[in-house]
């Protein structure tokens, strides 16, 4: 027997240039999107192969629990081998060469091909690169002295969602029932023809009786092509289970699957004849839309909904839910029960459509209320809980559902469906509805009112905001403003003030006049200390304590005609500065209380009179 002798294998510091795999596959333990392919790349592909084990080290089973999370880090690292690509690096560049100043400048590149994006999609990725060189740190595979810069700070977008308009709102609603409709008169069909069907197998064709030769059907005559028939096998010989080309073939169901395939002239193809029988996944949008409007749920929140989350108490309706996100728990919700779009009529349907399917979805998915059947998917399961990026994709992918309906939104541009944007619409009109932010914050299950405030704010309500913020400047010029009494009947005068009829005298006679004004109590002035004399004899436009009656209103002419020529003698900063706030009280709240009359002799008594200003007004 011959002595075999083998290579000697190179030593390395570790074995990733060697042996690491350009492949990444974790769809069995976390979903069918835990894949990634790089054998087709062409350069740094011992680049990959540390990437694709660093992602590995970073996606234990403790860190990362769905497919849905590993998707950005697929996508990180495809944009930095391009990045290396781009910049010409040697073919074995690896991430042990990675340093501080080459993530700086990669962080630049971020900035400026992100510019088109939200600010946290260059944040996100960039956090997603520093946590694989983490990871590639771990197992030696990056440099274990080496400190990545900071990542990019947090910033609040200021282009916030918008609420749907009134006519987007109805033109969505007006598809998605068109769509119920259809469903239901589909499936309707569906059991029709079911109950005509018969088994197409053994039917043997007629034979010439001269030649014995079997004799050429018509297409009406032949079993196969007769879609009840179809349907009846689906339903009578497998049971009505939905089965991909390698399970019918193993299980005897060849010449339906030829039928499927369009063999024998058949125009009937799988999507044809299943979604006689069962709502597809498709199907489902409509459901979803409609909730999502008319109940202001999260979309995890709807998706998740379970096969029990409608119960009756007291011929009320409560929605059980969940959030998956804050204060993580199940919440109550009491829903609508009128119309046959309401949400509980929408989620009775759906319990009636979708039962067919609960014993074909994994054990696991049976409870879930949104069930529906993908005829030729990618994943390992036909009937199972909705995606949510499966669905939304189907909603708004070019050619989708949205591009289906021809949906347009207000400036005739391809409207898209977003179930935050239906939240913020929901919350939005019960913000306008009510007008108490503490009651929104307990039907969306916030709990902080801060969070509301981020789904309420937007251009729908910006001018309601606007106008309380004019309401409340008003009330308190109106606060700290002067009382105006025309009337100089001290009877009068003393039910306006609501005072005594001796004050009242006073104040008719002059007594209590102070420089342009009245004063009902000279020693507490608001905001002052009590039983003081006022310490702010100038500011009497602004004092809520302050009496203008018709036997000071000369005084108050006097300083009207002084702003008129202090106008023409200071530039128009200067002027805005000493006398706009005046000129605004008593030009819209002083004057226009008086009768003309008034005004006129107060005008005459004003160049007759000589009145005292005080210097620091005049100058």
């Amino acid at each position: 027997m011959s002595k075999v002798e083998f290579e000697k294998i190179p030593q390395t510091n570790n074995n990733i240039r060697s042996l690491g795999s350009l492949v990444f596959d974790k769809r069995h333990e976390l979903g069918d999107r835990a894949h990634l392919d790089l054998t087709n790349i062409s350069s740094h592909q011992v680049l990959a192969r540390d990437f694709i084990a660093a992602l590995y080290q970073h996606t234990s089973p403790s860190r990362i629990a769905s497919d849905l999370t590993i998707w950005p880090y697929v996508q990180t690292i495809k944009e930095f081998l391009e990045y290396v690509d781009q910049k010409k690096l040697p073919e074995q560049f690896r991430m042990m060469e990675i340093t501080y100043e080459f993530l700086l400048e990669y962080r630049a590149h971020i900035k400026l091909t992100s510019s088109g994006f939200k600010s946290s999609h260059s944040r996100r990725h960039f956090g997603n690169l520093i946590r694989l060189l983490a990871a590639a740190q771990a197992i030696d595979l990056a440099r274990s002295d080496f400190s990545p810069p900071r990542n990019f700070a947090y910033k609040s977008d200021s282009d916030r969602i918008q609420p749907y308009t009134a006519g987007e709102a109805l033109d969505l609603e007006h598809a998605c029932r068109s769509d119920i409709r259809a469903l239901l008169a589909r499936l309707d069909t569906g059991r029709q023809l079911l109950t005509t069907g018969t088994d197409p197998r053994g039917h043997n064709n007629r034979r010439d009786p001269q030649t014995g030769r079997m004799l050429r059907l018509a297409p009406s005559e032949r079993p196969w092509l007769q879609l009840p028939n179809i349907l009846w096998y689906i339903v009578n010989v497998m049971n009505g289970e939905y089965l991909k080309r390698s399970a019918l073939l193993a299980g005897g169901h060849s010449t339906f699957n030829n039928v499927m395939m369009g063999c024998y002239d058949v125009p009937y193809r799988k999507k044809d004849t299943y979604s006689l029988l069962y709502p597809l996944t498709t199907d489902l949008i409509p459901f979803i839309n409609l909730l999502a409007k008319k109940t202001g749920r999260n979309e995890s929140s709807i998706l998740s909904l379970t096969r029990d989350c409608l119960q009756e108490y007291d011929g009320r309706f409560v929605l059980w839910y969940e959030k998956n996100r804050g204060a993580a728990r199940r919440y109550k919700k009491i829903i609508d029960n009128e119309g046959q779009f309401s949400p509980v009529a929408l989620i009775q349907v759906l319990l009636q459509v979708t039962e067919p399917l609960v014993k074909y979805a994994p054990l696991a998915d049976q409870k879930y209320l949104f069930l529906g059947l993908t005829v030729e998917g990618q994943g390992r399961e036909p009937v199972k809980k909705l995606d949510p990026s499966y669905i939304k994709a189907q909603m708004n992918c070019i050619g989708g559902w949205c591009d289906q309906h021809e949906l347009a939104d207000e400036n005739d541009q391809p409207l898209r469906v977003s179930l935050r944007r239906w939240r913020v619409t929901y919350l939005t009109n019960r913000y306008k509805r009510y007008g108490q932010l503490s009651k929104v914050t307990r039907d969306a299950a916030h709990t902080l009112a801060t969070t509301t405030v981020d789904y309420i704010a937007n251009d729908s309500t910006k001018h309601i905001h606007e106008q309380a913020i004019r309401d409340a400047l008003n009330e308190v010029r109106h606060l700290a403003r002067p009382q105006i009494v025309p009337d100089d009947n001290p009877e009068k005068i003393a039910v306006v003030l609501d005072t005594d009829i001796t004050t009242a005298g006073k104040i008719t006679r002059g007594e209590q006049d102070v420089l342009f004004a009245s004063c009902l109590d000279f020693y507490n002035r608001p905001g002052g200390q009590p039983n003081m004399p006022c310490d702010k004899p100038w500011g009497c436009f602004t004092c809520s304590n302050a009496i203008i009656t018709r036997h000071v209103l000369p005084r108050v002419i006097a300083l009207r005609d002084l702003i008129i020529q202090a106008r023409t003698e200071l530039s128009a900063d200067d002027w805005n500065g000493k006398f706009s706030f005046l000129w605004h009280v008593i030009t819209h709240d002083v004057l226009p209380r008086f009768s003309s009359d008034a005004i006129e002799e107060a005008e005459r008594l004003a160049q007759e009179q000589i009145f005292y200003i005080p210097l620091d007004i005049r100058t």
